[in-house]
């Protein structure tokens, strides 16, 4: 492809809209959207979690391949919910439940009128590429770069490691790393803020009272011969109430169109720990040959487990472990068995946990129509062998929908859980061809994405290697969750001290090892106020701020 080629593509990454989306809420006016086109694949994006969703046409908002007007995908995004202390499901689907901006305290959320609150877009670009684009565009990528919302939670480079965003587009442009920057995933990347603290919105979407969730969510892609066909949502969930979700779960809702959306099926695949589309039919009215598209979880939910390390942050954690898909439930239009769960209702809210927890809408086991024994995973047979319970046999190909689900887990008052997944397709010789491309070609992605070559692609300098990287949430209340980076084998130790210079709290991290580190610091019974942090190593130390309220 031509480089001026290439300067068009990435023009199509900066189309906004400020279109309502959804239904009409308190605040739908204040919904923005971006369109990311950094491969081969294109997306809308919003920041009331509708993604694949173009607010301007109401329509399918995946196109693949870019350019050609074929689109892939209706809408999808995020769901979670709990049962304890009481039953709610929030997120988005056809509604979204959330809203723009971030949590200023718990029931308290940021105005999403304000402009801070849209999503940011940042692309990996030269400077011939940038001077190719039209003004408003140079403008509108300069206004982000140096809008980064780091204090909102926007992952960034701290050059100088002293806490304060410092930003400098025309050196970034130019290549120079030693200046404060968004920390770019991929060639180009979009992160916003929202919040479900809108009780109308969430009303509209399954019936249930604001939960005091954010979410803090990162699409980002590569122009990378392995991830032209891909693309990453990387979630950040947080609970800013003031009491523990129980029975927590994280999951992903899909109303996949592959060119014609009335000839479709689903399945799951457990050897990949992917949900997949594929067109029922060899050939598609759109698109010919059609293509597959898989949803791969990348990085589940951590969970506690003595002796096991988890990924976490972009780092580990320590006696943990990363929790796989738990449960996939297919939907099926117009079907009493596999009808979506009721919107506006809170009986849609009871289908949804039933779903969650691999059981039908009234909460009936699914059985396997191959083995006749109950499974938390439908049509996870292979229809290229034609082996087991696959879709489009006892129900004919069309319209297809999904959830699929991680979980439960516990989720403290200020504790963050994080969910990576990978959308990939692929396009074979014919239907099925392309389900066994989309398995080989998600394989070599996630090979690349586990050696960690697309993410935290511009490492932090020399100088912060021993650094306290990101502390939230902040203001803190009960606990404190670390990010730090280690550049040797350290005895590390922190200590927490009050305005009078006492050391009020303080945890051995041991000898961590070179590498970035997460830990949990219990902050239960300390008075709000200001404190120091110190990270101490051999011979060495660093300190941050901290608040608790």
């Amino acid at each position: 492809m031509s480089r001026a080629i290439a300067t068009v593509l990435l023009l199509l990454s900066l189309c906004i809209s400020t279109s309502a989306q959804g239904p009409a809420t308190s605040a739908a006016e204040y919904d923005r959207s971006v369109y990311l086109a950094v491969n081969q694949l294109g997306i809308w994006i919003g920041n009331n979690g509708m993604l694949s969703w173009d607010s301007e046409l109401r329509n399918r908002g995946l196109e693949f391949p870019l350019g050609s007007g074929k689109g892939l995908c209706f809408v999808q995004g995020l769901l979670y919910g709990h049962a304890l202390p009481e039953l709610c499901v929030g997120g988005a689907t056809y509604r979204s439940g959330m809203q723009g901006g971030n949590v200023l305290s718990p029931g308290v959320a940021a105005d999403p009128a304000l402009p801070m609150h849209r999503p940011y877009t940042v692309l990996k670009l030269d400077l011939h590429d940038l001077l190719t684009l039209p003004l408003d565009v140079q403008q509108r990528l300069r206004q982000d770069f140096a809008d980064w919302p780091v204090a909102l939670g926007a992952p960034w480079v701290d050059v100088d490691g002293d806490a304060v965003y410092e930003p400098d587009f025309d050196a970034w442009i130019a290549g120079d790393r030693t200046v404060d920057h968004p920390r770019m995933h991929g060639d180009g990347m979009v992160w916003f803020v929202n919040n479900d603290l809108d009780e109308t919105r969430m009303r509209a979407l399954y019936g249930t009272a604001p939960a005091g969730v954010e979410t803090r969510t990162l699409v980002w892609g590569s122009r990378s011969p392995a991830m032209e066909r891909s693309l990453v949502f990387d979630i950040r969930v947080v609970n800013t109430g003031t009491q523990v979700k129980d029975s927590m779960y994280l999951a992903w809702f899909a109303d996949p169109d592959l060119g014609d959306g009335l000839d479709d099926c689903i399945g799951y695949d457990a050897a990949r720990n992917m949900a997949y589309v594929y067109n029922g039919r060899s050939q598609d009215d759109q698109y010919g040959i059609p293509p597959a598209m898989g949803w791969r979880l990348l990085q589940g939910p951590v969970y506690p487990a003595p002796g096991e390390t988890a990924r976490f942050d972009g780092g580990t954690l320590a006696d943990h472990r990363n929790l796989p898909w738990s449960a996939f439930s297919p939907y099926i239009k117009s079907s009493a068995k596999y009808g979506d769960p009721d919107l506006g209702d809170i009986k849609g809210a009871g289908m949804v946990m039933y779903n969650f927890r691999g059981l039908g809408r009234k909460g009936d086991a699914w059985i396997d129509s191959a083995s006749q024994t109950p499974t938390a995973f439908p049509y996870s047979g292979d229809p290229v062998t034609r082996t087991g319970w696959f879709d489009g046999v006892t129900i004919r190909p069309g319209d297809r929908r999904f959830l699929i689900s991680s979980g439960p887990f516990p989720l403290a008052a200020g504790a963050m859980q994080q969910i990576i997944i990978g959308l990939t397709v692929a396009l074979g010789e014919d239907n099925l061809g392309s389900v066994t491309a989309l398995r080989e070609q998600s394989d070599a992605f996630v090979e690349l994405f586990n050696a960690g070559v697309y993410l935290d692609a511009e490492p932090l300098p020399a100088r912060a290697a021993f650094s306290l990287d990101g502390l939230w949430p902040q203001p803190a209340r009960e606990q404190l969750m670390l990010r730090y980076s280690v550049d040797g084998s350290d005895h590390i130790r922190f200590e927490l001290y009050d305005v009078l210079g006492r050391c009020v709290r303080s945890v051995e991290a041991g000898r961590p090892g070179a590498g970035a580190h997460n830990l949990r610091l219990a902050l239960d019974g300390m008075p709000p106020g200001a404190y120091m942090l110190f990270m101490r190593g051999d011979g060495r130390h660093t300190a941050r701020l901290v608040l608790l309220r």
